[in-house]
């Protein structure tokens, strides 16, 4: 007989959460009763705001930077990475459940939109299809630890079966990414050049990879607890100097598309748009001075905060790209309305809640031995054979 023993405490995010997620439904709702403009404040000349910019534009950066890396470890076979393999396409796929889901809030609930699943020029039902193929890719990979199948044939077969999967879904990925992107540029002067530029792909791709490498290592520092317990030497020294390079790579490609398009003269108005570019570069520098600090390469502790310093700059770059290079060329001061701030946060916290569930119920991480975390192999000691142990009275 099970003996009663009170009500479950809650902590602080348990209420956190419950909150977040409570103001988040009722803004859902009452965006179905009066109108995503009612709900958010959202105005012609500004149609995007915090939940597009953060949740819609962040997710996708991440699904597809998530996505990037785990192409790169199945094709490359880069098995010691596994782990990081798993958490990375853990994070992206609730970063495209987090996209699909603030854009579905933000059309008209009715049964017009099964009909409409399978309209290949909408970028809400590519998203929905992405989320699917996702969602085998990620079932596909923990399925041998999940079931026990750790024959060794039964592993080639689901390599045989994950590498075009991944392959795909980074593709599918990669366009809803360019068609946000066809959103900035179709419309020539109605975004600030100092976000809206002809060479927006490449930079967009490679900070979505340095968001997705950052968000799966600040994941495993929770994750496992203690610092580098998910992290081996050897993993975290290739995890900073694929880090620093693609951040050398990123200020490059922003320095040279100012230079190539003559808009340096831009970088000098004093403008508020100025400043937060000012900041988002400021993080993108505080990041590449952080990793390559003197032993920053045997750091967990520094790799730590160069994942919180990427986010932060990341986002920043989504934010500005979505909405500050567009109130900058309307002279419009946007303000969030409570509401958009409840349905963007409360869509976030549901992701976080799903993504600690996955990681506490599945084999998505796993903490390493203490010799593999030191980069040292242990040498087994010679055993006495009992024979001996009794010729010498041991």
């Amino acid at each position: 007989m099970r003996v009663w023993r009170g009500w479950p405490r809650f902590t602080f995010w348990h209420w956190t959460f419950g909150i977040l997620t409570t103001l988040g439904v009722y803004a859902a709702l009452i965006r179905r009763e009066y109108g995503w403009g009612t709900a958010v404040g959202a105005r012609d000349s500004l149609p995007w705001g915090l939940c597009s910019g953060l949740n819609v534009f962040c997710g996708l950066a991440l699904s597809v930077g998530a996505l990037t890396v785990a192409a790169l470890i199945y094709v490359l076979n880069l098995r010691q990475y596994r782990t990081v393999l798993r958490v990375s396409l853990l994070a992206g796929y609730i970063g495209f459940l987090v996209a699909a889901i603030t854009l579905s809030i933000n059309r008209q609930f009715g049964s017009g939109t099964a009909a409409g699943f399978w309209n290949p020029g909408s970028i809400l039902k590519g998203i929905l299809w992405s989320v699917i193929l996702y969602g085998f890719l990620v079932f596909a990979e923990i399925t041998p630890d999940v079931f026990g199948l750790s024959h060794r044939r039964v592993a080639n077969g689901i390599r045989v079966i994950t590498v075009p999967l991944a392959l795909f879904a980074w593709g599918l990925a990669v366009l809803q990414q360019s068609r946000m992107e066809k959103l900035i540029l179709m419309s020539p002067g109605a975004f600030s050049p100092l976000w809206a530029t002809p060479r927006l792909t490449l930079p967009f791709l490679v900070s979505a990879v340095l968001l997705a490498i950052a968000v799966t290592i600040f994941a495993m520092k929770h994750i496992c607890g203690t610092e580098g317990a998910c992290l081996s030497a050897s993993q975290r020294s290739g995890l900073t100097e694929v880090a620093t390079l693609l951040l050398l790579a990123y200020l490059a490609l922003r320095l040279a598309d100012f230079v190539e398009r003559r808009s340096l003269s831009l970088l000098m108005n004093m403008r508020w748009e100025n400043y937060l570019l000012a900041l988002e570069i400021s993080l993108f520098l505080g990041a590449l001075f952080v990793i390559m600090r003197p032993r920053g390469y045997s750091s967990a502790t520094n790799l730590y905060w160069w994942s919180v310093l990427t986010i932060a700059a990341c986002v920043a770059n989504r934010l500005n790209t979505s909405i500050t290079a567009r109130e900058a060329v309307v002279g419009f001061n946007y303000v969030p309305h409570w509401t958009e701030f409840s349905i963007a946060f409360g869509t976030i916290a549901l992701g976080i809640a799903l993504f600690t569930l996955g990681t506490r119920y599945f084999p998505f991480a796993s903490p390493v031995t203490d010799a593999a975390r030191d980069g040292v192999a242990k040498v087994a000691e010679p055993q006495v054979p009992n024979c001996d142990r009794a010729r010498s009275g041991i």
